[in-house]
């Protein structure tokens, strides 16, 4: 029985073992839920990376730009990358946690048979609804925040630093300089 907020706490037991691999979670997904459960929380992922990726990567933007400009135009040192990088996954953290939750919560409903939600949006105002929601969300908060930053800052910050120091010694349009940054800036990541 689920309460009127359709909460269900973060440590409530599965009815499964969980795969060992990803073969295993790709029989026990086919096996268990069929085809359609290769989707199951996909529109929650969507908006997840949307508004996370928006946030984190657009303000990111906005604040070298604002630094750069103050500087004349003059490229950022790699300390002032790593502020601005910190500051973008900082403001970016509250957004992502709400549709990692109903993405979850999806899921588990697929492995029970039910249905809480009936789409992403009432999901996210079921959870918001919920005197609960707060007390879990601090709980998350520190480890989201942690893995945020730390991305921010190794994926686009170097991304940055890389295109700063490198990009005009090499000899590529720019599609290609974007295509390799990116591929060593993951690395990071």
């Amino acid at each position: 029985v689920y309460s009127f907020c359709y909460y269900q706490s973060p440590n409530a037991v599965l009815p499964r073992k969980a795969a060992a691999n990803g073969i295993d979670i790709l029989k026990s997904t086919a096996k268990y839920e069929g085809v359609g459960g290769f989707w199951t929380g996909y529109s929650s992922e969507v908006m997840r990376q949307w508004t996370y990726g928006v946030t984190r990567v657009g303000l990111h933007r906005i604040f070298t730009r604002k630094i750069s400009d103050a500087k004349n135009g003059e490229a950022l040192s790699f300390q002032e990358l790593i502020a601005c990088a910190t500051a973008a996954g900082v403001l970016a953290v509250p957004l992502q946690i709400p549709f990692d939750k109903i993405k979850i919560r999806q899921i588990k409903d697929m492995w029970y048979g039910i249905s809480r939600y009936r789409h992403v949006f009432h999901g996210l105002s079921s959870l918001l609804c919920c005197p609960k929601f707060a007390s879990d969300f601090k709980k998350v908060f520190p480890a989201a925040m942690a893995r945020t930053v730390v991305n921010n800052i190794t994926g686009v910050a170097s991304f940055d630093f890389l295109q700063q120091r490198a990009g005009s010694h090499l000899d590529v349009n720019a599609t290609m300089k974007t295509v390799m940054f990116s591929a060593l800036s993951s690395c990071c990541v």
